[in-house]
């Protein structure tokens, strides 16, 4: 009597894009983690946006807001509030931010203007990953069939990002 093979059910379309919606968080993920360029004072840097830097950007940027709002105070209001205690050298705010460039750690000194717009380009960037992996997983999600998904994944080149982004090459 001849064995009986038993092969396991073929996954649904709804599992093969769930498998690549995976993949498109993940590169996602990885892009964002990679970090950015931005042109401070005439150099081009490049600065980590790892969880433990967008936590960083996150309390500076609070830093950074408080003493705009406690510039933008009347002398007696911001007596009024604080006292003698004003929690943030508003007058002269600064910040040290390390970028790279040329294999080298510059730490850069920045006054309250310059670190909001660094802190813009940061946000920019996390933004515009996130944008493109939405548009992406969208694309997958609108499949009808196996087909157009292989078509889709192909159109995207998204089994090379994946690839890519497991080495950190973007």
């Amino acid at each position: 009597m001849a064995e009986l093979k038993i092969f396991p059910p073929l996954p649904s379309l709804s599992e093969l894009v769930a498998k690549e919606v995976e993949k498109v968080d993940f590169v996602t993920e990885k892009k964002i983690l990679s970090g950015f360029e931005y042109t401070f004072k005439g150099k081009t840097y490049r600065f980590s946006t790892q969880q433990d830097d967008q936590a960083n950007f996150s309390q500076m940027i609070n830093s950074a807001n408080l003493a705009l709002q406690i510039a933008g105070m009347s002398a007696a209001k911001r007596t009024a509030t604080f006292g003698d205690n004003v929690p943030v050298d508003y007058e002269n705010w600064a910040v040290v931010w390390q970028g790279h460039a040329d294999n080298t750690a510059y730490s850069l000194q920045m006054n309250l203007a310059e670190f909001l717009d660094l802190a813009k380009a940061e946000g920019v960037h996390i933004q515009s990953c996130l944008q493109e992996g939405w548009v992406k997983k969208a694309a997958l999600r609108a499949c009808a069939d196996e087909a157009a998904l292989k078509a889709k994944v192909a159109e995207l080149e998204l089994d090379l990002a994946y690839r890519n982004a497991k080495i950190g090459k973007f």
